[in-house]
Parts: structure tokens; C-alpha cells; sequence
């Protein structure tokens, strides 16, 4: 199981293609648990918006954040250090940020179902077994691939031996 920590960025190595497909699709069903659960909790926000405390931003309230950083939000929201705050409009921000982290999720599902799909081709390479395959993650999601076949996997020790009793 893929834990939270693991998913921001950085090279992953593994030295079959089977265990690289186990972990994309470990990655693939932690996105798809994500998805579920924020799209549960978006939809109960959306229906019941006075037992959650939260109501969905207003069109009219939608603006362009101060800094130009090219987000919508709604207003209600400061800027502290890069981060923004609410505090006047909790409701709709927990909407707004709901919202914004189901899009994300949604994206990280799409790009890694298609890079799941795209390790179909890796056959088509004529990778020897013994290669090993470095996953550059960007963001949590599958970026880059390096299929080394000079560096290969580590040779597996077998110890072998015949005990006697004396």
C-alpha cells in the first residue's frame, strides 16, 4: 500500500517490470481511493451545505487572488506568507478547497492510468529481463522512466549447503 509521504516526488527503482507495474497500479488505486472519498465528501457538501457547514462559492464571488497567481477563489481569503486563509467565509471555502483537491486528485488518476497504459510499449523495446528502471515521480504522479540494462539488478545469493551431524 502506498502511503501519503511517499507520493510528493522523487526516483523510484525497481528492477522488474513487474514490480514497477505493481507499484504504478498501487499509485493508480491510492488515486482512485483519493478521488472516491473527496468526491463523497464534496457531493454531501453540495447537498446538505447546512449540516456541513459549507456552501458552494457563488459565481458572482469569484475572483482572481491578488498576486496574479491566475487562481480563482472566492472571497474571503488572505494571503499569509504563500499561503491563503479563511476566516470570514469557512462554508465556502471548505467548498472551494474541496473542489480543488478533487481536480487535483482527478488529474493525478488520468496521468497515471495513461502512464500505466504507456508501460504496455516497454516490450516493444526488446528490454533484457535483467534491466533495471528508474520512475522519476513529479508531484506524485509518473514523470520519466530510465530503463538501465548496464547497471542491472543485483545478482540473488543462494546459499546451498549439506550439514552433517557429528
Amino acid at each position: 500500500m502506498i502511503r501519503e509521504v511517499q507520493l510528493a516526488f522523487g526516483l523510484k527503482v525497481f528492477y522488474s517490470k513487474e514490480g514497477l507495474r505493481s507499484y504504478i497500479k498501487d499509485l493508480l488505486d491510492y488515486y482512485q481511493r483519493e478521488a472516491d472519498k473527496y468526491g463523497e465528501w464534496l457531493g454531501d457538501v453540495i447537498r446538505n451545505p447546512q449540516q456541513q457547514g459549507a456552501e458552494a462559492p457563488k459565481e458572482k464571488d469569484i475572483r482572481k487572488n491578488q498576486k496574479g497567481k491566475g487562481k480563482a477563489t472566492s472571497k474571503g481569503w488572505a494571503e499569509m506568507g504563500p499561503m491563503l486563509v479563511n476566516t470570514s467565509d469557512p462554508s465556502g471555502g471548505i467548498t472551494e478547497v474541496l473542489l480543488a483537491a478533487f481536480e487535483e486528485v482527478k488529474l493525478k488518476l488520468s496521468r497515471t492510468t495513461e502512464s500505466l497504459k504507456s508501460l504496455e510499449g516497454i516490450e516493444n523495446l526488446g528490454v533484457p529481463d535483467r534491466a533495471s528502471y528508474t520512475l522519476y515521480l513529479k508531484e506524485g504522479v509518473p514523470d520519466r522512466l530510465i530503463i538501465d540494462t548496464q547497471h542491472t539488478r543485483p545478482q540473488e545469493f543462494s546459499f546451498s549447503a549439506d550439514f552433517q551431524v557429528v
